[in-house]
């Protein structure tokens, strides 16, 4: 089950923010995660500092017609390490991002 909450807000930074950085529950990305399989689910780079997990169906298209969707990012402590971190989160903890185009076409 959806927590209300989250989605709500995950809405919310779609329409409004489009550098989010939204902290999400486990719950909430667990459901994102399984509703379809994902489009894109891996390191965002050789180092394993941050991973990205992007929703198997786009949410819309973006100004040239390509698909876009939920992007949901995680720091690992590889970032601190690599001195790489966000200030804006926290590790091990799922956060939205926003829309962002398929990463593995990147």
């Amino acid at each position: 089950m959806t927590t209300f909450s989250d989605r709500t807000m995950v809405n919310h930074e779609i329409k409004n923010n489009p550098q989010p950085c939204l902290p999400v529950s486990l719950e909430f990305f667990d459901e994102m995660l399984g509703c379809v399989p994902p489009q894109f689910w891996d390191n965002t780079d050789e180092l394993g500092c941050y991973t990205m997990m992007q929703v198997g169906e786009a949410a819309d298209h973006n100004a040239q017609g390509l698909p876009i969707y939920e992007t949901y990012q995680r720091m690992n402590q590889t970032a601190v390490d690599q001195s790489l971190a966000d200030s804006r989160m926290k590790i091990d903890q799922w956060y939205f991002v926003g829309l962002q185009t398929d990463q593995n076409k990147k």
